[in-house]
């Protein structure tokens, strides 16, 4: 039916030229003209009702096929968004940044800065209610401590800090009489605001006079 309503509007098409083509005026009865707009109406309802099916079956409009040829042409492709999504090389580090760390001097750790073991302890009884202390030099020291209990065992107490490292005697005065006294001596280190203490000197012992 539509391909009948398509022949008949080509053919009144057809005499319209033909007619204005010989050189008179194309005009048309009002059956004709009746005619061929109810034929216009029948073509384009078919033409709608074949969209219609069309899109039934395939699931596809004009619409999406537009938008999908729209999106295959910005969707950028797997090289292009590996070559945006290429990271950076990473920061060389700054040279002169590395030199300056080089160049710092390092702190040094409790382990190295502690003195060593005092040596050479000797206690001896110069007069009545003195001992006298002595020991040799620790290289690095800044200073000692001498301890004392009165048993050599017992509970060793600080008697004496000599801040001085040049300084490697003690006079322990005002004494019991014949009562024995044990002593040890400690060097120490400043480090920083901190005092590293070495090891304690062997323990010697004396008998007040």
């Amino acid at each position: 039916m539509h391909k009948a309503a398509a022949d008949q509007i080509q053919k009144l098409y057809a005499g319209i030229l033909t007619t204005a083509q010989g050189g008179h005026p194309a005009f048309l009865t009002d059956a004709q003209i009746a005619t061929l707009s109810a034929e216009m109406d029948t073509f384009q309802a078919g033409i709608a009702s074949l969209t219609d099916q069309y899109i039934k079956l395939t699931g596809r409009t004009e619409e999406s096929e537009t938008k999908k040829e729209t999106e295959s042409e910005t969707k950028p492709t797997e090289s292009e968004t590996a070559a945006t999504e290429k990271p950076d090389p990473k920061p060389q580090p700054d040279t002169k940044e590395s030199e300056t760390k080089q160049q710092v001097p390092s702190i040094e750790t409790p382990a190295k800065a502690k003195p060593a073991k005092v040596k050479g302890l000797s206690v001896k009884a110069v007069s009545k209610g003195k001992l006298v202390l002595k020991w040799k030099k620790v290289r690095n020291a800044d200073g000692y401590v001498v301890y004392r209990a009165d048993k050599k065992k017992g509970k060793y107490k600080k008697v004496k800090v000599l801040n001085e490292a040049r300084k490697i005697s003690f006079t322990n005065k005002k004494l019991k009489k014949k009562k024995t006294y044990y002593y040890k001596v400690c060097a120490y280190r400043k480090v920083g605001k901190k005092k590293v203490y070495g090891s304690c000197s062997a323990v010697k012992s004396r008998k007040v006079k």
